[in-house]
């Protein structure tokens, strides 16, 4: 056999040729200039940056495709100080094999920032490790890492003084999680994890967060915990939403804290929370909305107080303000920080502010008494100044409209029982009857009736006589006397007369004395009941009003006449 030897070291020369373009091709190299940045701008993998050295840029731009194989992180920043790292828009860092980080620093970097997507197999999407640190994380783009173990968006085990998220991170088991130290997160965006018992933000008993702010478009979920809190967390303030996107259960809760969170400031309304309680709960007021925290799972644990800011509360114009409620609550949970101090609102009237809790339903209130200048002056013709009449104790308070129209909504629901409860009695009257007739051919019975419109509405009860005279074998006339023996109004506001009867007159005529086939009757009916109404008080309590007192109480009477007439036939 004769072999060409000259053939086969070509094909050799070839294949190594291949190997060093794919090789060439994968490098990431010398950025290219950009002033005094060094911009990535072809696709390579496993970019390490040694500030100082490799490359000199003290800002490095990546404008590209860089991914990480092998297990390894696909952009490392080692040890030394960068000034800054930015992955673009449209730029994407990932990883094709499980194990590294998108990107790891070893170093200092003043600024680092995401406004690409950073994802794939990663373990982390941004790694800062131990004794590492970053000035200025921010991510205005996406870090979505699903590796599959159990990996962050964030993790951190250095130092973060700042972050600030405008995008959206999704980690596996946690969108940031913490293992030392973070100044303030500042959330405008979304963080959040999908796995089972994924949490948002994760601060471990050896982290400590300074200050977490949820902006009014921020949503910090996990499909468990919003945020998880085994450490030290300074303060929280939400204008937006902390909350679990999963199936309820043991976990499932906005805040979960076994650590120390400082104060907790909360515009949310139905944040709930489980385990120890914030040193200080402060409810944010927005207008009419408010901030309330409920007790979940295990419920509240420990004891703190709550703080409320008087001229935010005056201005949402509400008294008697349920704030916190659910399991675990008593009344040594939370004490009031403001207990008996007073607001004075810009007409001069006095509140004196309180806390209570309500053993019944387990919550806690915020309560606002008006104790001075209550009431205004008014002219009264013909008698001059006087204060203002009405008040539960005659202290001349005055009412706003909400008092004043919920009485009234009460009072009309009132009169519109008797209403009906006298319509349905002159409609039962239709079927009163005697058809049993001694010699003289007369009739006479005798029976009762309870009637009611509902059963916390008014109801009366009667005594009915009934007489008739039979005309002929097929005809008889007769009347009815229907008279109240009681009557009764649950809620106070009217009380029925029982003197005069209902009255009633009919007349039937059958073909067949036996009432087989052919017939007719026709019935008219009177009735007048008097009715004495009194129009009830409503505290502002009552009405949810801050800024106002009681309604006026007011009393009069009338009369209610009803008529109607029926006739029928078969």
């Amino acid at each position: 056999m004769k072999i060409s030897l000259a053939n086969t070291i070509g094909s050799s020369i070839f294949v190594a040729n291949l190997c060093i373009g794919f090789a060439q091709a994968q490098s990431c190299g010398t950025p290219t200039p950009q002033g005094s940045t060094g911009q990535y701008d072809t696709a390579c993998s496993n970019l390490t940056i040694t500030p100082g050295l490799s490359p000199s840029y003290s800002n490095l731009n990546v404008n590209t495709t860089i991914s990480g194989t092998g297990g390894q992180d696909a952009i490392v920043v080692n040890s030394g100080n960068l000034t800054s790292l930015n992955v673009l828009s449209g730029a994407n860092v990932s990883n094709s094999g499980v194990g590294g980080n998108n990107i790891n620093v070893l170093g200092t970097v003043t600024t680092l920032s995401n406004q690409g997507t950073l994802g794939g197999f990663a373990a982390n999407g941004i790694n800062v490790s131990n004794g590492a640190s970053v000035t200025l994380l921010q991510n205005s783009g996406s870090i979505n890492n699903q590796a599959g173990n159990g990996g962050a968006g964030i993790s951190n085990n250095g130092t973060i003084n700042s972050f600030n998220n405008t995008g959206t991170i999704n980690g596996e088991s946690n969108a940031i999680r913490n293992a030392a130290i973070i100044g303030t997160i500042t959330n405008s965006g979304s963080l959040y994890s999908t796995a089972t018992v994924g949490t948002g933000i994760s601060n471990s008993s050896s982290g400590t967060i300074s200050n977490i702010l949820n902006n009014a478009s921020g949503n910090i979920t996990g499909n468990a915990i919003g945020i998880f809190n085994q450490g030290t967390i300074n303060s929280i303030t939400n204008y937006g939403n902390i909350n679990f996107t999963g199936v309820a259960g043991a976990y499932s809760v906005g805040i979960s804290n076994s650590g120390t969170i400082g104060t907790l400031t909360n515009y949310q309304n139905g944040l709930t929370y489980s385990g120890t309680v914030p040193s200080t709960y402060s409810p944010g007021f927005s207008g009419t909305n408010f901030g309330t925290l409920v007790g979940v799972n295990n419920g509240f644990t420990g004891t703190g107080t709550v703080s409320v800011n008087p001229s935010s509360w005056a201005a949402s114009k509400q008294n008697f303000l349920p704030i916190i409620s659910g399991t675990g609550l008593t009344s040594s949970t939370f004490s009031f920080q403001q207990q008996g101090s007073t607001y004075t609102f810009p007409n001069g009237s006095t509140y004196t502010m309180s806390g209570g809790f309500n053993q019944k339903n387990s919550t806690y209130y915020l309560i606002a008494t008006c104790t001075a200048n209550c009431a205004p002056v008014i002219t009264l013709p013909g008698i001059g100044n006087a204060p203002a009449p009405g008040g539960p104790n005659g202290n001349g308070s005055y009412a706003t409209v909400g008092e004043t129209q919920i009485a009234l909504q009460q009072t009309r629901d009132a009169i519109q029982n008797v209403a009906a409860l006298q319509t349905q009695t002159l409609i039962n009257s239709f079927s009163y009857d005697c058809q049993v007739f001694d010699a003289n051919n007369i009739c006479v019975s005798a029976g009762g009736r309870y009637t009611n419109v509902s059963p916390d509405s008014v109801n009366n009860s009667s005594i009915i006589l009934v007489g008739a005279y039979k005309v002929d074998e097929n005809t008889r006339v007769g009347v009815s006397i229907d008279q109240n023996l009681s009557a009764s109004d649950s809620n106070g506001i009217v009380n029925q007369s029982n003197k005069l009867p209902m009255f009633g007159a009919f007349a039937v005529w059958n073909q067949n004395p036996s009432l087989i086939g052919w017939g007719a009757r026709a019935h008219i009916g009177y009735g007048q009941k008097g009715m004495d109404v009194t129009r009830p008080v409503i505290t502002a309590a009552q009405a949810n009003d801050i800024d106002g007192t009681a309604s006026e109480q007011g009393q009069g009477s009338t009369k209610v006449s009803t008529f109607g007439a029926q006739a029928i036939g078969r």
